[in-house]
């Protein structure tokens, strides 16, 4: 038996979607997983822990929000794709590239300056995900799933691992 993870869920932080609708299924399915946003506040060590758990994982999840613009876990998505092919692992994005909008509280809103602040956030987070989408989507590895949905990722996941089960 394995002391790896199969599955690894990167991508936002935010957005409770590993609580809400991938964990359930996971543990219904009886598979292992490695969630690096429930050890706090993220330290280099820990870093090195998550690229540890995403070498050995048979598969990958990467689930991006339109809470936050992710620039991290975005800068990991060309890396984890291609460590995908290389070491045939699944690898699956999940990357709405429309309707992201930083959420720049009211208080803030009458200043000039925060506004410029807030259009250059907004231009760069929806280029980056734009990008890293669009680059996505010329995979045509049989391992290489993008998604629109969280629903489609997680049928993805029901497909690989019942069969397995099974």
């Amino acid at each position: 038996m394995s002391t790896y993870p199969q599955v690894v869920l990167f991508g936002s932080i935010s957005g409770g979607w590993r609580e809400r609708a991938v964990i359930p299924v996971l543990e219904r399915l009886g598979v292992t997983y490695f969630n690096p946003a429930s050890g706090g506040d993220w330290t280099p060590e820990m870093g090195r822990r998550e690229g540890e758990a995403m070498a050995h994982a048979e598969t990958i999840l990467m689930v991006f929000t339109n809470d936050l613009p992710s620039f991290t876990g975005l800068a990991e998505t060309g890396w984890a794709a291609l460590g995908a092919v290389e070491r045939g692992q699944l690898f699956i994005l999940c990357l709405p590239s429309e309707n992201f909008r930083a959420n720049t509280p009211w208080y803030l809103r009458w200043s000039g300056y925060v506004q410029r602040i807030t259009r250059l956030f907004n231009h760069y987070a929806k280029s980056s995900r734009l990008l890293v989408r669009e680059h996505a989507a010329k995979f045509t590895h049989p391992n290489i799933h993008v998604v629109d949905s969280l629903e489609e990722a997680v049928t993805l996941l029901r497909q690989r691992y019942a069969v397995a089960q099974s």
